[in-house]
């Protein structure tokens, strides 16, 4: 699973019947998907789509 580091508002949820997981973001009142990525396939790709601050708009 790719390391989101000290991201706290990113969260990763693991489909565990697929070798998927999601990874998402809070702001209320939506919810922003960032990937719905492979987990053996580039690991971390989608990193580069979080925003540089906590809080900012994606």
């Amino acid at each position: 699973m790719a390391d989101v580091g000290a991201r706290a508002d990113v969260r990763v949820r693991v489909l565990h019947r697929y070798p998927y997981l999601i990874a998402y973001i809070i702001r209320d009142p939506q919810i922003v998907i960032l990937a719905v990525a492979h987990q053996h396939r580039q690991p971390g790709y989608w990193l580069s789509r979080l925003p540089q601050e906590p809080g900012t708009p994606v």
